[in-house]
């Protein structure tokens, strides 16, 4: 799994910071991966940790905090990819990209099983039977043809009859 921090703002904005170690400590202590000058990080602030397939975000209760999608973390998090991890000023978009499996199989549209395919066709026969009983109300007509009195037509039932030549 590959993982960094892009930064989204600031004088480094667009510049990718790779996560090659867990963890990978951000803080103004030197012994911090990832040191930011800005006084409102504390020494030890947060770290970004890989734990299998996951990726966390752990704040080292900073004074300031550590925030994901602009909410406040306690403790850890896990982060996902285009989540905003945010110190401060400082604010980076986290990159995941998970490692291609060669031999997975590719899953084709699921099967139905024989219980679902016979309760979708009793389905389609109720609706088809509905469909058949609906006939729709006639108003009659007080002109004695298709429309009413205001000109507006009226449903029919049957199809007019055709029309003779003359």
């Amino acid at each position: 799994m590959k993982v960094s921090l892009m930064v989204t703002q600031g004088a480094h904005k667009g510049r990718e910071i790779p996560i090659t170690v867990s963890p990978f400590v951000i803080g103004r202590d030197p012994q911090c991966q990832l040191r930011p000058t800005n006084p409102m990080i504390s020494r030890r602030h947060c770290a970004v940790l890989m734990q299998g397939d996951r990726v966390i975000a752990k704040d080292f209760g900073s004074t300031n905090g550590t925030l994901v999608n602009d909410r406040r973390i306690a403790g850890e998090q896990e982060l996902y990819n285009d989540d905003r991890l945010r110190l401060d000023t400082l604010v980076f978009v986290v990159r995941i990209e998970a490692p291609v499996v060669a031999d997975r199989p590719v899953a084709g549209p699921r099967q139905k099983s024989r219980a679902e395919a016979v309760d979708e066709e009793a389905i389609a026969a109720v609706l088809l039977e509905l469909q058949d009983d609906y006939t729709p109300a006639i108003a009659p007509s007080a002109t004695g043809e298709g429309g009413d009195a205001m000109g507006e037509t009226m449903l029919q039932s049957e199809p007019p009859p055709p029309l003779e030549e003359s």
